[in-house]
């Protein structure tokens, strides 16, 4: 509502009804959380499969060790030594069972509600990678790190941050991976070859920069690069728009990285993207730190 005096002792009032609006604002942002809800559950359900069979391996090996205790318990004079040695590895995989459910368990929780806490990128940035290293069907991709950032606290939601984590590894791991699978031109012949097979880098570098908004704020700036196909031209100004995917029918919701941006945009941050066609695709965020 406005009031405006016309006259002397005579005022206009001019109300308007932003019912519609705000139901229109609601429907929006009901709209958004389902989407995120959408593009988590298929985030963590297409790496499932590769978590499973990361499982699987410890727990092949602690089966094996539990079969060599029995028989070292069985001997009237067992080694002791080699027993304890035995527990220790049992041990050691089943500390690497929890940190791959309790990975899982952190970035697939199905809140859609914001919890805001501080985080440490830092922190988040390697166990979100460490989660895409257990479900890689490839050991021809590792990553690296480069913690410049002095000032690595945010204040976000964690399970929010992990997605926009695994989302970027996830689309570099697979950038990498069809830039190796792909075929190679060796004459006038296509040919797909290990030995033309490259190393595949995903590359975390972080440091600390001041707002272009506002001076008196510091940011955290991640830039997250990769070694693989890189962004064809076209299709770079489209990447962040819902539903847009390149991938075929069934392989990709096209839903990852426009949550990615509407999340950083919640954040009062900022996402970017630099790429080169067949060289790689480095992601820049940046977000106030705390």
């Amino acid at each position: 509502m406005s009031l405006a005096m016309i006259e002397d002792g005579k005022f206009l009032s001019i109300c308007r009804d932003i019912t519609t609006r705000k139901q229109q604002e609601k429907e929006r942002e009901e709209l958004q959380k389902r989407l995120y809800l959408a593009s988590r559950l298929a985030s963590v359900g297409g790496r499932a499969a590769g978590v499973a069979h990361e499982i699987n391996n410890p727990l092949t090996i602690l089966l094996g060790y539990l079969g060599r205790l029995r028989k070292f318990f069985a001997d009237p004079v067992y080694d002791r030594e080699k027993c304890l040695n035995i527990v220790g590895r049992l041990g050691s995989c089943v500390e690497r069972i929890f940190k791959i459910i309790n990975g899982l368990r952190i970035y697939s929780k199905l809140e859609t509600d914001s919890e805001l806490t501080e985080i440490d990128l830092h922190k988040e940035i390697t166990r979100a990678s460490e989660l895409i290293k257990d479900g890689l069907k490839s050991q021809n991709v590792t990553f690296e790190f480069d913690y410049k950032a002095q000032r690595s606290l945010v204040k976000g939601d964690v399970g929010k941050i992990g997605q926009i984590l695994i989302n970027i590894f996830s689309n570099a791991y697979d950038a990498i991976e069809a830039k190796n699978s792909g075929p190679k031109n060796v004459g006038s012949q296509n040919i797909e070859s290990q030995s033309n097979i490259n190393p595949g880098v995903i590359r975390i570098e972080t440091l600390n920069t001041l707002s272009e908004i506002n001076r008196d704020q510091a940011q955290l700036q991640i830039n997250i690069s990769d070694n693989g196909t890189g962004i064809a031209p076209e299709h770079i100004d489209k990447i962040f728009d819902a539903f847009f995917t390149t991938r075929p029918i069934g392989k990709g919701t096209g839903l990852g990285l426009s949550i990615v941006f509407a999340v950083i945009d919640e954040m009062r941050g900022s996402i970017d993207v630099r790429s080169e066609w067949e060289k790689g695709s480095t992601f820049i965020i940046k977000l106030p730190c705390l």
